[in-house]
């Protein structure tokens, strides 16, 4: 298993575009999410004050470094709960400072939202949506709240050494 942490201006104005479109879901199912944009705002500006705030490539420093030192344990975790990952299957993880705090395209992409979160909870929301692309072939005639349980539910039984305080959403 390969990972590749991103963060470009270019995934970021793409996924501001993808972002307008699904806000309408986000807010059904009220998904925590961050997206500052009225029809007014200078898209721009906006982005340089979010980088300012968060400073988006020291946060893929930390990334890269957690997932050095735990990718090892992330294997063998995800092996011992009977997914077969092949060695050089890549994943890339795009960090974005907008939208709802995690998401995933189907077959390995994951987001992680950036947005005023600490490094834990940015490589918690890694691994959730990782599993949720694991799982999301086999469950995809499930509801969405139907996920996000069993995804909780893999996370705080078999991920502990990992992420230790992960904790379930509220349902």
């Amino acid at each position: 298993m390969k990972f590749s942490v991103k963060y470009n201006k270019k995934s970021i104005l793409k996924e501001i575009s993808e972002i307008k479109e699904i806000l309408p879901d986000i807010r059904k199912y009220n998904i925590k999410h961050y997206f500052p944009f009225k029809d007014n705002t200078n898209i721009k500006e906006q982005i340089i004050k979010d980088e300012k705030r968060d400073n988006p490539l020291d946060k893929k420093k930390k990334v890269n470094l957690w997932i050095t030192k735990n990718k090892e344990e992330i294997e063998k975790v995800i092996s011992s709960i009977g997914f077969k990952v092949s060695k050089n299957k890549k994943f890339i993880i795009f960090l974005n400072l907008y939208g709802p705090e995690g998401y995933f395209y189907v077959p390995n992409i994951i987001i992680a939202n950036i947005h005023n979160k600490k490094i834990d909870f940015i490589t918690e929301t890694i691994i959730h949506e990782l599993i949720h692309l694991l799982i999301e072939k086999k469950y995809k005639n499930k509801s969405y709240q139907e996920k996000e349980i069993l995804v909780d539910n893999i996370l705080v039984t078999n991920f502990k050494k990992i992420i230790p305080n992960y904790k379930p959403q509220p349902f």
